[in-house]
This record gives C-alpha cells, structure tokens and sequence, in this order.
C-alpha cells in the first residue's frame, strides 16, 4: 500500500504544473484496468514498471452467470429457465424503451401487526418480474444457428411515481441483460415493463410501467410501499419477507432477523446485508424483507446455498440489502432521465483509461466515490476538456459513477459528437482535489486513434 500511495501522491505534485501547462501526466495503474480500445497505430506506452492496458469503456455488459461451488456458496435468488428457440435476435439489443409502467398511493402503518395482516397489506405492494434474454448458442456442433430464449422469475417492490410512470424496485441481477420485462400486479394482471436506471454494484434496479398503461382495476388494488428504517434493526426481531417464489407467484414467510451486517459476497459485488431466517428461494430476489409494522427494510438477495448431495443442506440462511443503505441510490434511480443505448458504431468514445478506487484511496483522499484516471489519450476528448492522469471521474451528467462497470453502462448511451457533462475531483498535486464540471465532446474510434 506504501508504494502505491507514494506513487499516487507524486503525480499529484506534478499534475499541479501539468494543469498549468497543459501537459498529460501518466500515473501508474493499480488494481484491474478497464480502458478505452488499444489504439490502431500508436504502441502502448509504459510508466516506469506500470503498462496500461487499454481496453474499451464503452463495449456492452455481457451477460454473467453465477456458478455455485461444491459446497456451500451464497447464491441469487433468481430463477432462469431455459427454452431453446431459433432466432435472428442481436445479442447487445437491450429492453424496449417504448414500454414503462405506472402507480398509486398507500397508507403509512403506525400499529403492529400480524403476520396474516402484514400479507393483506403488503402484497398490492410486491409484484412478480418475468424476464426473457437470448444467448447465441455459439460453436456449440448440436445447437449451432440456434439462439436460447432464456426466461427468468423474479419479485419486485412498489416504491413510487411520476406523472407518467409507476416506478419498482428489484435487483440489477433480476433485469441484467434482459430484452423483455413483464411486471404481474396482484390483481393477477400483467404489463410490460423497462429499466428506468440500475446500480450494479448495490444490486439495486429501478423498472417502470407507463401508468397510462394500467387498467383501473390494477389503479385501484395497488399500493406503494413505506419503507421503513433498516439502521434500527435488532438480532431477534420478526421479520415478513414476500416474493415471486420460485416464479409461482407470490407467497408470504416469516421468521426473524438472525445477523446485522453479515459480509456477503457474489460474483458481483460484497456487501453488507441482513442475514434472516425467513424461507427465502428463487424467485425472492428484488422482494421485500418487511418489519411487524409494515415498513420495507431490506430488499431480499441473495441465500446460501449448497449443492453437494454429500453435504447437508443450508437451511435458514437468506440475505436481503438494507433498505437504509441503498435508498439515496434508489432515488436517484427512480429520477433517471431514460436513454437509448448507442450501436457500437456510432458510440462514442471518451478516451481514458480508469482503475476502480481501492477503499484505502478513497480514505486517504476524502473520495466518495467515482473512478481514478490513468491514463488520458492523445487526440480525446477528455484531454480537450482538460481531464488529467491523476483525477477522478465522479458523475456522467447526473449520474454518480461508483466503479469502471458503472461508467461503461453510462457510456454506452453516448453518441460520437455528443457533448456530455462529466463531474471530476481534479487533482490539483499535494494531496488536494477540487470539483469540477467539464464538457467533453466524445469521439469516435477513428477521430481517437487517427
């Protein structure tokens, strides 16, 4: 850690005449890099014993797949299924942005209540998801031609509205790489749905309905949810959690609140969660965790899991994410202004190279949050916008960036020519950073690389 630091901490004291100058400063890399593509004619350079591999910012997220270990392993709780369909589909094509949803109101609970009462109140508040994707076969000599039609089941929880749209929140594993959504109310009606925003590395997902949409019927037995206070949670207290189980529709456990901030960790992200015993299976991810007065206070995940028939099987031991933790996420999702993702073609590129923030950085520097740029290109529009090695990029437009993965969904929206609005802490050298807004015009491949 000494090493990196000193290394971190000497390119901030040249950038501060750099900026003056107008001079890129490469700084060294550390931690996995994800950058923009390797360029056509120019060699790669490198930074004392440091390469950077470039590699592109902008390609889609393909889809990933969870694989459990031989014993036991925290898994989702998402149910796929797969039905092999010959098909011209695109991999890449992503929802129809033209399908949304919509919403309605419900009363704050003050008293406690049951479990038989907290389902009468809850469940016009949970909806079922149903997903579809394709996967191309690939060179698979019996499939070959063949696309799968992959369906998935998962739950949903109603937390808002506009004017136009019922907005639900779920996890980004439940909608990750979907090209169909359907919302099931529970009146037992079904609407198409979109993605209005995700974060993937809270898990957390916001899809829409368009309201105008909905039946009166649906209007009239929905409610959104109230979501309650995770912070104030005890080890022992009654929990309720509901969802889509097992894709069969909604079904209602209890049990308590077995752990507080119990380390979980998946192929996606690690995370702190409440830890209950309440049943909890497929299907149950994006479902609410509900406390004895009614109030949302997890968003259920993930369980532990075990598929050995040699070893005895893990009973009681699901995960959901506090709903304290992520609730300014949900938020600032359920504002998203919605986009249409850009053909790689005509994609735009912002020309950097970024690593994801090691926590010690961030704790060292005062960051929140954002991504560290090693690396500015030559002919960007970065370098144009006066984005240097050294900084860090902290939101696209409104749009916070957490991590490299979240910046590459963010610039997959954008077009060549654009002019987006990129936030930065600016390093200004001796440990100092400033704020800034800068706007960049992004580039095509061939302007970046000419």
């Amino acid at each position: 850690m000494e090493n990196n630091v000193n290394s971190y901490y000497n390119t901030e004291n040249n950038n501060q005449a750099a900026r003056a100058e107008g001079d890129v400063i490469y700084s060294p890399n550390y931690g996995s890099s994800h950058q923009t593509p390797p360029p056509k004619k120019k060699k790669e350079r490198r930074m004392g014993f440091f390469k950077v591999l470039a590699v592109s910012l902008v390609c889609s997220v393909m889809a990933s797949f969870v694989s459990t270990a031989l014993l036991a392993a925290v898994v989702f709780i998402y149910v796929p299924g797969n039905y092999m369909k010959k098909t011209n589909f695109n991999i890449g094509t992503t929802i129809d942005k033209n399908n949304v949803i919509g919403n309605t109101s419900t009363e704050t609970p003050g008293d406690k209540y049951t479990v038989s009462e907290i389902a009468e109140l809850m469940l016009p508040s949970v909806v079922a998801i149903t997903s579809t994707s394709y996967i191309n076969a690939g060179n698979n000599p019996f499939l070959h031609g063949y696309s799968y039609q992959v369906t998935g089941a998962g739950s949903g929880i109603i937390i808002g509205q506009n004017e136009k749209e019922l907005l639900i929140v779920t996890n980004d594993h439940v909608v990750e790489d979907t090209t169909e959504l359907t919302i099931e109310f529970v009146d037992g009606k079904s609407y198409d749905a979109y993605v209005k925003g995700t974060r993937s590395s809270y898990d957390i997902a916001v899809v829409a309905v368009k309201i105008n949409d909905l039946e009166e019927d649906t209007l009239t037995t929905i409610k959104l949810a109230v979501l309650g206070d995770s912070d104030t949670l005890q080890v022992g207290e009654e929990v309720v959690a509901i969802g889509n189980a097992l894709g069969y529709g909604q079904s209602v456990t209890d049990g308590i609140v077995s752990a507080l901030n119990r380390e979980v960790s998946t192929d996606s992200y690690t995370m702190d969660m409440i830890q209950t015993n309440a049943a909890i299976n497929g299907g149950n991810s994006g479902g609410a965790l509900i406390n004895m007065y009614g109030e949302v206070i997890g968003i259920n995940a993930a369980k532990t899991s075990s598929n050995s028939s040699s070893e005895a099987s893990v009973e009681g031991m699901g995960y959901a994410i506090p709903i304290s933790d992520v609730e300014d996420i949900i938020t600032e999702l359920m504002n998203a202004e919605i986009k249409d993702i850009v053909p790689e073609t005509e994609r735009g590129y912002l020309g950097v190279g970024v690593v994801d923030l090691t926590d010690d950085i961030k704790y060292l520097y005062g960051i929140d949050n954002g991504v560290y740029v090693s690396q500015v290109y030559e002919n960007s529009g970065a370098k144009d916008a006066g984005i240097y090695a050294g900084d860090v990029i902290t939101a696209i437009g409104t749009v916070k960036i957490h991590s490299v993965e979240e910046l590459s969904e963010q610039l997959q929206y954008c077009r060549a020519g654009e002019k987006i609005s990129v936030t930065i802490m600016a390093n200004m050298g001796r440990g100092k950073y400033e704020e800034m807004t800068v706007e960049v015009v992004m580039k095509s491949y061939d302007e970046l690389y000419k």
